[in-house]
């Protein structure tokens, strides 16, 4: 008898029913994620969980992998052999031929918003940068035409604010 038949035989006596298809890719998803957790524990991202073992993880989740491919009707050995070769070869032509250099052309008067904080301080230095350098369409005094000048408070506190 396979893990799946005694796995349906509890499930029958637990909750009266077997499992669906849909039940066991729910169950495959909770695998990987016991999985993922296991492996940052590995790489010492989180505490290892007591009782667990990533080797286990990884069976079950292979075992599960089996059990999917079987309740779909695919031919799971055909499938991986076919996808690895596809991959060695989409891969070796990516080395070969690799894809012309793709950069992100942006509007020159707009900043490019990257990991830097832009607090108001930062968008008024970026600003005069780009006036100094001559890269903005934005003028000086175009700047300061906005009532809120970030160099000084505002002269009032406009209504409705407090």
């Amino acid at each position: 008898m396979s893990i799946h038949d005694l796995y349906d035989r509890l499930n029958a006596a637990q909750r009266g029913r077997t499992w669906t298809r849909q039940d066991f890719v729910l169950g495959f998803t909770g695998d990987v994620g016991d999985l993922a957790k296991l492996a940052q524990a590995a790489d010492g991202i989180r505490p290892t969980p007591a009782g667990r073992d990533l080797g286990h993880e990884l069976a079950d989740c292979l075992g599960s992998v089996v059990v999917i491919a079987e309740l779909y009707g695919v031919d799971l050995e055909a499938a991986f052999v076919t996808t690895m070769a596809q991959l060695e070869e989409s891969i070796t032509g990516e080395l070969k031929f690799p894809p012309p250099h793709r950069r992100r052309i942006y509007p020159r008067d707009r900043p490019i918003m990257r990991s830097r904080s832009w607090t108001p301080r930062a968008v008024r230095d970026h600003a005069r940068e780009r006036s100094a350098s001559g890269t903005t369409a934005r003028t000086e005094a175009g700047l300061r035409a906005s009532p809120f000048h970030l160099d000084q408070p505002p002269a009032r506190i406009p209504p409705g604010l407090l």
